[in-house]
């Protein structure tokens, strides 16, 4: 999804368009709105870390009945660790991303580039833009959601905390929907944040940008994780299907229904301009809603059926499966690849016809996945090294003392499912 959205971006929306919005009529551009929609789901890492903390965390401390407190609490304090070093990683990454290769786009009233994709683009060498030290990408979203997840789980687990189901449970739903609750208060903190940066200061906005830095802030997004981490207590628990899917379609039709409510007595727009930078809190909430309701559906199809069928499931998933080695690689590096290919794609074509403008378009798209995929298979030969996932994982296993089996292919990829 990501291929596919930073292909169209760039060639909608960013420097000169090939094709302006206005001009697409509108049956093109109705099978395009939930692409729309999951170009900006970015959020869904924080939801799918929480569910993945929670889960292993809980499987760690819930060995057997005669777990000693002391047993639990080392647990729970190595899973912190690891979160820690995780989240430092992560934000290398990021910074990475931020500095190196991300894609120009208006930030804080100005273009903004960083200095390989902005170089590469603009055929000189600029250094990175000052204000895209401040911006948060989705990697700074997984890192610091992941973070604040396992500092609450900790918290609540610690000395047997991790029995109190109930308890645990309300207290997760009640930070979770805190974290929207507050978050028109915080973003009122906004312009102090762009004032700090056009003043070139650095503190300050660094500050703030962990609580309200755009267009991923922690408030609200943080909040994705709380729920996710009520998925992955359930799953682990083996609570019943029904009961997840009732509190999905309670929570996230609920978001959805206050979002539009919010939208129709509000002034809030969504277009071009604003996407990866500024987004509206009631967007945000139809994404959580959308996302918790999707992301149900799938653990359903997938965790709760039965063996056989799990297996099959997972065979004809591989090609898909696949590029999850290479997610946040992906994530960062489709740029570079975008604008390099650009550079002699868009001479060949020379029109002024909308279809002929649509299917030039449509062909990028097409040649961008098709390269992604050669890659992905070359890249499996050699157990996906030197890719920022390997870098996570090695890195990270090495300070934690532990070894992980995230880019196990046999294992992840192919026997999934013992």
């Amino acid at each position: 999804m990501v291929i596919w959205t930073h292909a169209l971006s760039h060639l909608m929306f960013y420097g000169e368009p090939l094709i302006e919005l206005e001009e697409i009529p509108l049956p093109v551009i109705i099978p395009f709105l939930p692409l729309i929609l999951i170009s900006t789901w970015a959020p869904i890492f924080a939801l799918i870390s929480g569910t993945a903390s929670a889960y292993v965390t809980l499987g760690i401390v819930s060995r057997g009945k005669s777990v000693r407190k002391e047993e639990i609490n080392k647990s729970l304090k190595n899973a912190l660790k690891g979160a820690l070093i995780n989240g430092i990683l992560l934000y290398v990454v990021s910074f990475i991303h931020m500095t190196m290769f991300h894609y120009s786009l208006v930030f804080n009233g100005e273009m903004s580039r960083t200095m390989i994709t902005g170089s590469i683009e603009l055929g000189k060498f600029i250094l990175p833009s000052f204000d895209f030290l401040f911006f948060n990408d989705a990697i700074f979203l997984m890192a610091i959601s992941g973070v604040i997840i396992n500092i609450i789980l900790y918290l609540l687990w610690r000395n047997t905390g991790y029995k109190q189901i109930k308890r645990n449970y309300i207290i997760l739903t009640i930070i979770g929907v805190g974290f929207f609750a507050l978050s028109p208060c915080l973003h009122l903190l906004d312009p102090l944040f762009f004032n700090a940066i056009d003043n070139g200061q650095f503190i300050l906005p660094a500050v703030l940008r962990i609580l309200i830095g755009h267009p991923h802030s922690t408030f609200p997004n943080a909040g994705f994780a709380f729920f996710g981490a009520i998925l992955g207590i359930a799953i682990k628990r083996e609570i019943q299907f029904k009961k997840i899917r009732n509190f999905g379609l309670i929570f996230g039709l609920g978001f959805i229904a206050v979002a539009i409510i919010i939208f129709i007595n509000g002034d809030a727009v969504l277009g071009p301009e604003l996407i990866g930078t500024s987004i509206p809190l009631e967007f945000h909430m139809i994404n959580f809603g959308s996302m918790l309701i999707f992301t149900i559906a799938l653990i359903g199809w997938i965790e709760y059926n039965d063996v056989e069928k799990r297996k099959k499931i997972a065979q004809r998933t591989i090609g898909i499966r696949r590029f999850s080695f290479i997610a946040m690689t992906g994530y960062v590096m489709e740029t570079l690849l975008v604008i390099i290919n650009l550079k002699w794609y868009l001479p060949l074509w020379n029109s002024d016809s909308f279809w002929i403008r649509w299917i030039e378009l449509m062909l990028f798209c097409f040649m961008q996945l098709g390269i992604w995929v050669i890659i992905v298979h070359l890249w499996e030969k050699i157990d996906f090294k030197g890719s920022y996932e390997w870098f996570v994982v090695t890195v990270g296993g090495n300070l934690r003392g532990r070894k992980s089996n995230r880019l196990n292919v046999e294992k992840v990829l192919y026997n999934p499912i013992n």
